[in-house]
Order: C-alpha cells, then sequence, then structure tokens
C-alpha cells in the first residue's frame, strides 16, 4: 500500500513537471516581433495586443470601471512603453537607440482569457536622430516664461539705393519676433517660409516662396540678368575663417541647376507643383557662436535696375550701393527651442535643451534622448540644477539618488574632508546655505549596500559669481551699471559694445566703437555708430562708408533736398549753398553783378519814374472821389470778403482776422493751369489730395493739392479756416518756412469752380499710418517697443515747436493728433489740417459733441474746457498734445478711458471731471507719462508750455538714448 502510494506519487510528480513544462514550453511560443522607430513621438500606437496574438479580449466601458485588460508586469525598466484601455501597447517616453535597442516585454491580459504574452519590441536606428548637443553653437536663455514670441536669431537688413531721379532711398529693417503662430500654416496670400534647425551642425536653412507679383517681378528680372547667388562675408573675402551667408535664387523649372536637388528634399512637394510662384530663395548660415555679426554681401555687376513700392508710389532703383545683414543668435525661453521657439523641449532632470533642435544635454548621472534614464546606481541632482542661477550668499540642494540597490547606510563627503552617515536611504538630502567660496569643492556621496558593496559619486561646487548687480570680493559693493552693461565680480561693470566709463556711462570717441571702443571704424565723415561700428551717414554723404558726396542738384540728409542754384553754379552736397559763377551772385546765384552797383545815373533814373508814377496814382485817385467812385475805405475783392464774412461766421479767433491786411488771397493765388494734379495720395467727403506738380518762377515743385467741395457747407468752412490761418503763420515777419514745423503753404487756387489749398508734399505720410504700419506694430509685445517710442519722440519735439509758434501767434489749432501730424522730407514731423480731414478716419475719433450737431469733434483728444464749453485755446492744444504723445507710446492705438472706446461727450465730462485720465501704456517709461498726466491737468493754467514741453521730451530722450538702435528711414 505504501509503496503503490510512493508509486502514485512519483506519477503524479512527473506529470506536474510534464505539464508545468508543457505550459512554459508553450508560453514561450507566445513570442511575438514587433518593431517601432526610435524618433517615435510620445504617445505613439505600436500595436494592439490581442490583435498581435489573436485573442479576443472584452474591453471594460464607460459605464463598467474595471482594471486595465492588459498591463506589462516587465521587461521595460524605465517605462518606455504603456498600454492603453483598448489594450493598445503605446510609446510612453522617448526612445533612445543607443540607450536600449530591444525591449522584451511580459505583458498579462486579465479578464476571462487571464494569459501572459511576450512581445519583442526592436528600436530602429533613425539617421540624424536624436539631435546633437553641439556646444560650438549654443545660445543664450531668453528671459521668458517658457512661452513663445521672438525668433531664435535677431536679424536685421540695411539696403542703400539710388532712385532714377537721384533720390538716396536707405532702409533698415529689423524683424524681432513672428507675427503670426509659427505652430498653424501661413496664409495662402502670405509669402511661404520653412526654416530648417534639425541638425546638430551648427547650420539654417531657410526658403521662402515668392509669392506676391511685384516680388516675383523683382526676382524675375534678377533671373534673367544671371543674379542666381549672392554671397556676404562677415569678414574681408580673402579671409577663409570670416562666415558666409548665401542667398540662392532657385527657378522651379530649371532642371538642369544642380541646388534644385536639395531644395525639392527639403520642400513641401505643393511648393513645386504650384503654379503660383515660379521662384524659391534659398538661404544658408551657419553660424559659430553666439555673438552678432554684421554680413557684408557682394553685388554682382550684372545687378539690374528694380521697381520698389513705396507708399503709394513705385520708384526706380537704379543703383544699389550696399546690402548687408545683420544676425545674432539670441535663443529661446526655457523650455522651447527652434527657428521661432515654438517647440516643447522633452530634456529632463535639470538638461539643458539646445535652442537649435531641443537636443538634451544630460546632468551627471542621467542619460537618453530625454534625459529621464538613470545612468549610475548612485546619482547627484541639484536644485537649482543650472550652475548659472548659483550666486554667492545663495543656496543649493543636493539629493543623492540610488537606484537598485539595497542601501545599508549612505555617507555625504564634504569637502574638507568631513563626513555625514544615515542609516539607510533616508537623509540623502543636504542643504548648503548662504554659500561662501569655502563651500567650493566636491561633495561625495557614498553608499553601502548589504552585499557589501560601494557605490558612490561627487558633485562639484564652483560658485564664483555674486548676486545680479554686486561686485567685490564678499559682493559688499554695487556695480549700478547703465546702459545694459552686465556686473562681473571682480571686473565691475563690462560695458557693451560702445560704451566705456567705470558705471559704462560714456560713449565710445568718435572713430571707435564696440567693446571696450578698441575697434576703428571704417566711416567717415564722422558717421560711425560707438555701439557696432555702423555707418550712419550725415548731411551731404551717402555710401557703405559714407564717403560719397551727393549727385550733384541733391543735399542735406540722405540727399533728398533739391538745389536751388541757378545759371551752372555749383552746390554745395551739405547745406545747398550755391557757388555762383560770375557774373551771377544772390542766394541762388540769379542775380547779374551789375544790377547791384551803385550807378549814380540809373539810380536817378530810377528815382525820376517813381515820382512820375506815384504823381500819376494821386492824379487819378483824385479824380475818382470827386466821381464818388472811392470812399475812405478801399473796395475789397468780391472773394476776399466772402471768405473773410465765413471766417466772422465761424467766430475764429480775432489774432488772424487782424492780421489778414487787405490782398492776402490775391498774393497767394495761383493760376489754375500752372498746377498739373498727378496721382490720388488721399480722399474723403471734404474732397481728395493729389500728389500735384505746381509751376513756379524756380521751376517745377512737388505740392500736395488738396480740394474742397464748395457746395458743402461745412467743407467749405473748413476751407476758409485752413487758408487763413495758414496764411496768417506764413505773412507772419517771424516765420521761416523752412525752418518752421507748420507744414508750408506754398499757394491757393480760388478762381476755378475746384478749390485747392497748395501744400508742400509729405512723402512719409501722415504719422498715425506710419505708427499701424507692420515695421512699428512687429514692436508692440516685445522688450524694444520702449526702444523704439523713444526714438519717436523725435516726431513730438517737432509738434511741439509747432505748438511754439502757434502760441505766439495766439492761434489754437483745435486738433492736435498723429494724424494730422505729417512725415516731410528730412524725416521732419510737421503740424498740418487745421480742420479738413475729420471725416476720413473711424467714427469713435470723430462723433458729433450733441444731438444737435453734426459737425463731428475729435472727443477724446479734447480738452475738459473744451467739451464744456467749445472754447479752444493753446492750453487745450496743450491737453491734446499729451494724447498724442499717448498714441506714438502705444504705437497708435485709440484712446479709451475706463476700458471704453465709445463714450458720448456727457459721458467723457463724467470721466474727466472724477480725474480719470488714459492709463499708462505699456513699457511706457514713467518720466514720459509724466509729461503727459502734466498735459491733461483740468486747470488750464497748470499745464506745460510748448517750450517746457520741448525740454522734458528732450530730458527723456536723452535719459534713454542707451536703448537699442532701431529706425527705418526713406
Amino acid at each position: 500500500m505504501a509503496a503503490d502510494r510512493t508509486d502514485l506519487c512519483r506519477l503524479s510528480y512527473i506529470c506536474g513537471v510534464l505539464a508545468v513544462c508543457f505550459a512554459g514550453f508553450c508560453w514561450c511560443q507566445e513570442v511575438k516581433t514587433v518593431s517601432v522607430f526610435e524618433n517615435a513621438d510620445v504617445g505613439t500606437a505600436v500595436v494592439n495586443i490581442p490583435l498581435l496574438f489573436s485573442i479576443t479580449v472584452r474591453v471594460p466601458t464607460e459605464n463598467l470601471k474595471a482594471e486595465l485588460p492588459c498591463s506589462v508586469l516587465d521587461g521595460d525598466r524605465y517605462g518606455r512603453f504603456a498600454v492603453n484601455e483598448n489594450c493598445t501597447l503605446v510609446v510612453n517616453n522617448p526612445l533612445d537607440y543607443s540607450v536600449q535597442s530591444e525591449y522584451v516585454l511580459k505583458v498579462l491580459i486579465s479578464g476571462r482569457v487571464h494569459r501572459e504574452v511576450k512581445v519583442r519590441l526592436q528600436v530602429h536606428d533613425v539617421v540624424g536622430y536624436p539631435p546633437v548637443y553641439n556646444i560650438t553653437c549654443e545660445t543664450p536663455t531668453v528671459k521668458q516664461n517658457g512661452e513663445r514670441g521672438t525668433f531664435l536669431f535677431q536679424a536685421g537688413l540695411q539696403v542703400e539705393g539710388v532712385t532714377s531721379d537721384g533720390d538716396v532711398l536707405s532702409a533698415k529693417v529689423r524683424f524681432p519676433k513672428p507675427n503670426w503662430d509659427p505652430g498653424d500654416p501661413l496664409p495662402s496670400d502670405h509669402p511661404q517660409l520653412i526654416v530648417n534647425t534639425d541638425n546638430g551642425d551648427c547650420t539654417v536653412d531657410l526658403f521662402w516662396a515668392v509669392y506676391q507679383a511685384i516680388d516675383e517681378a523683382i526676382v524675375d528680372k534678377l533671373w534673367l540678368t544671371k543674379v542666381h547667388s549672392i554671397t556676404c562675408f562677415s569678414g574681408p573675402a580673402s579671409d577663409r575663417n570670416s562666415s558666409v551667408f548665401m542667398i540662392n535664387l532657385i527657378d522651379k523649372e530649371a532642371n538642369y541647376d544642380p541646388r534644385l536637388s536639395y531644395v525639392r528634399e527639403n520642400v513641401p512637394d505643393s511648393w513645386m507643383e504650384s503654379d503660383f510662384q515660379k521662384y524659391i530663395v534659398y538661404s544658408s548660415l551657419t553660424t559659430m557662436s553666439g555673438d552678432q555679426r554684421r554680413f557684408v554681401c557682394q553685388l554682382p555687376e550684372t545687378m539690374p535696375s528694380i521697381k520698389i513700392r513705396q507708399s503709394l508710389m513705385t520708384v526706380d532703383i537704379v543703383a544699389i550701393n550696399y546690402v548687408w545683414a545683420e544676425i545674432k543668435p539670441v535663443g529661446c525661453p526655457r523650455g522651447r527651442y527652434g527657428w521661432a521657439c515654438q517647440n516643447i523641449c522633452i530634456c529632463r532632470n535639470g538638461a539643458y535643451c539646445h535652442a537649435f533642435n531641443g537636443a538634451c544635454k544630460c546632468q551627471q548621472g542621467w542619460t537618453g534622448v530625454a534625459c529621464d534614464i538613470p545612468k549610475d546606481t548612485v546619482s547627484v541632482v541639484a536644485t537649482p540644477s543650472d550652475p548659472r542661477d548659483l550666486y554667492i550668499s545663495g543656496n543649493v540642494t543636493l539629493r543623492c539618488e540610488v537606484y537598485d540597490v539595497d542601501v545599508v547606510t549612505t555617507s555625504w563627503i564634504f569637502p574638507d574632508g568631513s563626513a555625514k552617515t544615515t542609516t539607510g536611504a533616508d537623509g540623502t538630502e543636504i542643504t548648503i546655505s548662504d554659500i561662501k567660496t569655502t563651500d567650493n569643492g566636491p561633495y561625495i556621496c557614498q553608499v553601502n549596500d548589504s552585499r557589501g558593496d560601494v557605490f558612490k559619486t561627487d558633485v562639484v561646487l564652483n560658485v564664483d559669481s555674486c548676486p545680479p548687480d554686486r561686485t567685490g570680493q564678499h559682493c559688499e559693493d554695487v556695480c549700478g551699471c547703465r546702459h545694459g552693461a552686465s556686473c562681473d565680480r571682480w571686473a565691475g561693470c563690462v560695458c557693451p559694445a560702445g560704451w566705456t566709463g567705470r558705471r559704462c556711462q560714456t560713449a565710445c570717441p568718435q572713430g571707435t566703437y564696440g567693446y571696450g571702443c578698441r575697434e576703428t571704424c571704417e566711416c567717415e565723415n564722422g558717421a560711425c555708430l560707438p555701439s557696432d561700428g555702423v555707418c550712419n551717414c550725415t548731411e551731404g554723404w551717402f555710401g557703405q562708408d559714407c564717403s560719397k558726396p551727393c549727385l550733384p542738384g541733391r543735399y542735406g540728409w540722405s540727399c533728398h533736398q533739391i538745389c536751388t542754384c541757378k545759371n551752372n553754379a555749383t552746390c554745395h552736397h551739405v547745406d545747398g549753398t550755391c557757388k555762383c559763377t560770375p557774373p551771377w551772385t544772390g542766394p541762388t546765384c540769379k542775380v547779374l553783378e551789375g544790377n547791384q552797383s551803385n550807378d549814380p545815373p540809373l539810380t536817378y533814373f530810377i528815382y525820376v519814374v517813381l515820382i512820375f508814377v506815384v504823381t500819376f496814382c494821386l492824379i487819378l485817385l483824385a479824380v475818382l472821389y470827386r466821381k464818388r467812385r472811392v470812399t475812405c475805405r478801399a473796395v475789397d475783392d468780391k472773394r476776399e470778403t466772402r471768405l473773410l464774412l465765413e471766417l466772422e461766421l465761424q467766430r475764429l479767433e480775432e489774432d488772424v482776422t487782424e492780421s489778414l491786411q487787405p490782398g492776402w488771397l490775391k498774393r497767394w493765388e495761383r493760376k489754375p493751369n500752372c498746377l498739373s494734379p498727378g496721382i490720388m495720395i488721399g480722399m474723403g467727403m471734404f474732397g481728395y489730395v493729389r500728389r500735384s506738380q505746381l509751376r513756379t518762377p524756380e521751376g517745377e515743385v512737388t505740392v500736395a493739392a488738396k480740394s474742397v467741395r464748395t457746395e458743402d457747407a461745412q467743407c467749405y468752412r473748413d476751407f476758409c479756416r485752413e487758408t487763413a490761418i495758414l496764411v496768417t503763420v506764413h505773412e507772419d515777419k517771424d516765420h521761416k518756412a523752412s525752418e518752421s514745423n507748420i507744414i508750408q503753404l506754398l499757394g491757393l487756387i480760388t478762381q476755378s469752380p475746384e478749390k485747392f489749398i497748395l501744400l508742400e508734399f509729405a512723402p512719409g505720410g501722415d504719422l498715425l499710418n506710419l505708427l499701424l504700419s507692420h515695421e512699428y506694430q512687429a514692436f508692440k509685445e516685445c522688450a524694444q517697443l520702449v526702444t523704439v517710442v523713444i526714438r519717436l519722440l523725435r516726431y513730438a519735439e517737432h509738434v511741439s515747436c509747432a505748438l511754439k509758434e502757434l502760441q505766439r501767434l495766439r492761434i489754437a489749432h483745435r486738433d492736435v493728433a498723429a494724424r494730422n501730424v505729417l512725415i516731410t522730407r528730412g524725416d521732419v514731423a510737421k503740424l498740418a489740417d487745421f480742420g479738413s480731414a475729420r471725416d476720413v478716419y473711424t467714427t469713435t475719433q470723430y462723433v458729433p459733441a450733441d444731438a444737435q450737431s453734426n459737425v463731428p469733434v475729435p472727443l477724446k483728444w479734447m480738452a475738459l474746457e473744451s467739451l464744456e464749453s467749445r472754447k479752444y485755446t493753446c492750453q487745450s492744444d496743450v491737453w491734446s498734445f499729451g494724447v498724442f504723445l499717448w498714441e506714438i507710446a502705444t504705437l497708435g492705438d485709440e484712446p479709451h478711458y475706463d476700458g471704453r472706446l465709445h463714450l458720448t461727450c456727457p459721458e467723457l465730462v463724467v470721466l474727466l471731471r472724477q480725474g480719470v485720465r488714459l492709463d499708462i501704456p505699456r513699457e511706457c517709461p514713467t518720466d514720459l507719462y509724466g509729461i503727459m498726466t502734466s498735459c491733461w491737468a483740468a486747470d488750464p493754467s497748470a499745464r506745460p508750455s510748448p517750450e517746457t514741453l520741448i525740454e522734458r521730451i528732450d530730458k527723456v530722450r536723452m535719459d534713454s538714448c542707451l536703448l537699442v538702435e532701431f529706425e527705418t528711414s526713406v
């Protein structure tokens, strides 16, 4: 019986072993192999487990909550994969072929089946992945909160050319930030753009599809003249070490072009197949550092003349003097990378993220493409992890992390040799407070496990920097650096390019520039900018080094002024003075020398003629008096009388009407056939403005001819007021038209059915449209906004000078605003529109004052007393000037009080009486806002005078002259 029981046990044991072996054999057969590429994004589906093994699994519904039907039991130590509720295997963390090329996952399929299966995952190597962290082109970190809003590169372009009529046009443009979401496709009518930085060789490729018709015409002309590429050098072309910036023009139909294959590999097929653009511009730049570089472009001799758009006109550029590009890698905010900082970094555990391609530079103890896989058994993590965030007197925490070890003791060994030991894995964190230089050195974490093995690693603390704006051996002194200088512990203020002195308060001497003012400028005629050596040409000069004088017949800034010298006189290219040739003399060389001689016989003859004429006039007046044809008062011209009646009906300033001397209209009248109307540059209900040519004894002059609808009573009254004020200003003995900041009156045409006011032509248009242009709006949300505003304040100074002149004449403008300021030649702002342009703007800018009045008024620009009593004075113009400053500071925003854009006159009066004023604009200097608020004093006598405004604005500009330069000039 015992023997049988023993045999039975043996038989059962053998059957059990065979069953287990059979089961193991069957289980071992359940291994399926799948593959995945190492650059697969997190969340990418790899395979459905039940489908792979032909197993039917009931997936829990939303109402029937249960455990996941599948789970990974083993084979994935660092959680690279996961299964979702559909039993699909997905990528859970970034993969890296170099760290682990194969995974064998044991997956449990639970539920009714309850079965374990094995999945072998083979990771395929991808060429060029993971991206390489190249320290050569490492960029700084932009101090933002991980948001987009900047380009990886700060780029600028400057071009200078000569027009067909001798004008020198120059333009400098900067691109500070994207004006669209880089993550979204560009609009179909936008020039298409692709930027590649996904590499480790510090190279950036840019592809631009030429879309606009006028741009394509320019490119087509370049291609036909065999200008297929332009090479720009950051140093002498003979220097092989100078960086090169290539600009290539590609014709999609030129299959013989070897460059076309590279373009095809990098742009979408839609670009190559599209019929809307024929050309692609391909640029390539290899940057070797984070320093700013200027690339001077070598222009081919076959460079053709081109047409460019300027406002509403097309200008012929017959010669291009120079082209240079300025490029500086500026980096991205923390956690962002890419050409527009549009991508989110995957780096973890304090790893550095490369701004070019998102490559991660792991801290000690970590590996993997995302630095999330422990590299050693023991590692130390520092907080803060970036050494650049550690300062003397600051704090740092060091944490010792241990992986897969049965810890018995953990010891910290300090730089001075002392140690701190704890039992188990607890207490592995230490904090060094109030860091001193004596705290620097190696901190070793040593771990003893239960098998007697010893593991250790260390981190070296090397803190040598003072907190921001501190210097000295013990960081006891304040730097107080100016002009954006950095503060070094030992050197104190480290001045930026263009500045010197203990606190970097002094600009480089003329002729020098750069860091420490060590570079010698190549610009001539005092044109060197101390910051970067760029040539900012002075009056009368142009060219890359400002060595070329203006062409004959031109002078002044950018050679925009036209000489008035006559009779073959030589015009000075700087100030336009004339050097006469005999026998001519006078300011413009149109007076014969013989006519200025004191010849007694000639003088006697002139006196005789004058006496005869005077005697004849006296006799004629006596005869007319007897016939009652003349009274004691001369008969006014009918047109002049009619205009004066209109002025009296408007209750215009008494000083204006009293200053108008009889015959004023005749003195300014021009014949209609002397005006040759040109293209329309403005239009409204009052009429329109045309760029026209006026024939004068001195030659043709370009004018802005403003027409008026005389059948409209209000338009006609505005015409009368503007005419009277401009004549009063220009006939004042102290008025100098060439120096004034009031738009120059050149004549009137009133003897034709269509009435005209002839004014000087302003090529820059009005200031409001300039502020709303793309060039300025691009700066609205970036750190350079304050720089742009400070540069625009020169226009505010010009308008202050205009108000000073109007105050002397006791004339109120009534509508001081950016829309009524014109930018004339020489980049000079002039006050214009004394009452005839209001209908071309939005109804929120001009609204009826009350229900009974149809005359629109600029409510949000009007002073409190003007709103209440309709009284306008020079002090009320100062109030409007404060709103004008606010427009400049906001780059053309429309004023809104208490957050409300639409207000009636009574509502606005209530708000102003309560002390509500326009809010301080973003990034606005406090001194500038202080000028605005002083202009808005409720008591008119408390507001600053124009002279005071000029002084205060000039002080704000001088105090802020350190800001980075931005200027676009034409």
